[in-house]
C-alpha cells in the first residue's frame, strides 16, 4: 500500500476549515493508496487548532502540526514535507478552498502517467492593474537575475513523488521561495492551468509589503541580485570621470573644482569596488553555509550519493 500524504498550511482558518475538509475527504481516497491529512497550524490567532482537533477526533487520517507561534506559510510547507518525507507521494494545498480539492484527481492521474511533480497555474488573473504590473516586474526580474524560466502564474498547489518530496528537503536555505525551488530542482513535470476560487470565509493575510518582501527574497535566494547595485554604482563613477574631464577641457568647472570632484570620484569609485568584493564574499560564504545539492538525480542505474 502506497502512502499518500495531503499537506494543508493553515493560518487564521476557523471559519472555512470544517467546509474544506468536508470538501476534501472526498477527493483523497484512491485504489492502492493510504491516505493521511497533515495540518499545519501556522501559530493561528483563531480556533483553527481546536477545530483541526475535533477533525482529527471524527477521522484517524488527520494528523496536526501546530507552530509556537506564525513563522510563514513557507515553514509550515517545509514542515508538512517533514513529515511526508517517508511517503510516496504528496499534495500540497490551501486550507480556504481556494485550491479545489477536485484537482486533486486529475493530480493523481497524470502521477499514475509517471510524472514526479505536478504542479499548477492560476488559468486567468483577476487582480487590480497595478498589481499585474507589479507581479509582471517580479517575472521579468526573476528571470533575467536568476537565469531560471518560472512561469507566471504557478503556486503552491502542488502534488510531489517521494524524490521531489526529497529534493525540495535537501534545499536547507532558511529563506524559502516553494515556486523558486519547484523550478529549480527540475524533474519530470506537468502544469495544470487551474481556477483560484474566492475565499470562503475570512480575510488573505498578505499585502503589498509582504509581497514585495516576499518577492525580494525569492530573487535573492536563487541570485546574486544585491551585486547589481554596486555594480551600477561603479558604473556611474566612471561615467563621472569622463563627464568631469569633458566639463573641465571645455572651461565650464574650474581646476580646482576638477580636482574636488576627481577627488570625490577616486574615493566613491573604490569604495564602491570594496562594497562589490564585500557582497561577493557574502553570497560566496552563503554558498557554501547553505550547501544545496551539487545535483539531483531523478533516476539512475548505479549508486551515487550526492
Amino acid at each position: 500500500m502506497k502512502k499518500f500524504k495531503i499537506i494543508v498550511p493553515c493560518y487564521n482558518e476557523a471559519k472555512s476549515l470544517k467546509l474544506f475538509y468536508e470538501e476534501l475527504k472526498e477527493h483523497i481516497t484512491y485504489s492502492g493508496y493510504e491516505s493521511e491529512i497533515i495540518f499545519v497550524n501556522d501559530g493561528s490567532k483563531d480556533n483553527t487548532l481546536n477545530i483541526i482537533k475535533e477533525l482529527a477526533q471524527e477521522d484517524s487520517r488527520i494528523r496536526y502540526i501546530s507552530f509556537s507561534r506564525n513563522f510563514g506559510k513557507e515553514a509550515a510547507m517545509y514542515a508538512g514535507l517533514k513529515a511526508a518525507e517517508n511517503s510516496n507521494c504528496a499534495v500540497i494545498i490551501d486550507g480556504d478552498l481556494q485550491h479545489d480539492p477536485k484537482i486533486i484527481k486529475l493530480m493523481m492521474e497524470e502521477y499514475e502517467k509517471g510524472f514526479k511533480l505536478i504542479y499548477t497555474r492560476k488559468q486567468k488573473r483577476t487582480e487590480s492593474i497595478f498589481k499585474k504590473f507589479i507581479l509582471a516586474i517580479f517575472y521579468f526580474i526573476f528571470r533575467r537575475v536568476t537565469k531560471m524560466k518560472m512561469e507566471k502564474g504557478i503556486n503552491d498547489f502542488q502534488f510531489l513523488d517521494q524524490t521531489v518530496i526529497k529534493a525540495y528537503l535537501e534545499m536547507t536555505d532558511n529563506v524559502r521561495f516553494l515556486k523558486g525551488i519547484s523550478t529549480y530542482v527540475g524533474f519530470t513535470r506537468k502544469c495544470l492551468d487551474i481556477s483560484i476560487n474566492k475565499r470562503i470565509a475570512g480575510k488573505g493575510s498578505w499585502n503589498y509589503f509582504k509581497l514585495f518582501r516576499y518577492a525580494f527574497n525569492g530573487i535573492n535566494q536563487f541570485s546574486q541580485f544585491l551585486l547589481f547595485f554596486p555594480k551600477l554604482a561603479i558604473f556611474l563613477t566612471v561615467i563621472g570621470f569622463f563627464v568631469n574631464g569633458f566639463l573641465f577641457f571645455q572651461e565650464i568647472i574650474t581646476r580646482g573644482e576638477f580636482i574636488i570632484l576627481l577627488q570625490i570620484n577616486i574615493f566613491a569609485f573604490l569604495l564602491f569596488i570594496i562594497l562589490y568584493f564585500l557582497f561577493y564574499l557574502i553570497y560566496s560564504l552563503r554558498k557554501e553555509t547553505i550547501k544545496r545539492p551539487l545535483f539531483l538525480i531523478e533516476e539512475s542505474s548505479v549508486n551515487v550519493e550526492n
